[in-house]
């Protein structure tokens, strides 16, 4: 199963873990450090601004700010 993450919130990406794939945007990992969460983001998929995701019966193109 995967997941999009849309940025890094603790209430967005505590269990991230759960699932098979977890994309987010790496620029958010100082998110992670500046609150002290211990995630295991080593197996999480950088996404960048443009990138067009498939998502079966719809197709998603990411915007970054």
């Amino acid at each position: 199963m995967k997941v999009i993450i849309s940025h890094a919130h603790w209430d967005h990406i505590k269990q991230a873990n759960q699932f098979d794939e977890v994309y987010i945007n790496h620029n958010d990992f100082y998110i992670f450090e500046l609150f002290k969460m211990d995630i295991n983001y080593s197996k999480f998929l950088n996404i960048k601004d443009g990138e067009i995701l498939d998502l079966g019966d719809r197709m998603l193109m990411v915007r970054l700010p």
